[in-house]
């Protein structure tokens, strides 16, 4: 459902903020799919918009991500005790 989830307000923030962007990098979808979204739907779409606004050019990258999100999927590597990369 995240990933359906995803490309649904990827397309509409795209349209609305008139930014033409064509997806997510695969690092970046990986990020947002195994991140557990504890705000649920309302955190996914705000995290979508702001990447949409945050972003220079027509791929969503990690960069693009807000930092609360990444600090979290890297916290939950390490405590899964998988190397981060």
């Amino acid at each position: 459902d995240i990933a359906i989830l995803l490309d649904f307000f990827l397309n509409r923030y795209s349209k609305n903020l008139n930014k033409p962007v064509n997806g997510f990098t695969e690092d970046a979808k990986q990020l947002l799919l195994q991140y557990s979204w504890p705000g649920n739907v309302r955190e996914l779409k705000n995290t979508v918009e702001y990447a949409v606004h945050m972003t220079n050019t027509d791929w969503i990258d990690i960069t693009d991500i807000p930092e609360r999100i990444k600090n979290n999927a890297k916290r939950d590597l390490e405590d899964n005790d998988i190397l981060i990369v």
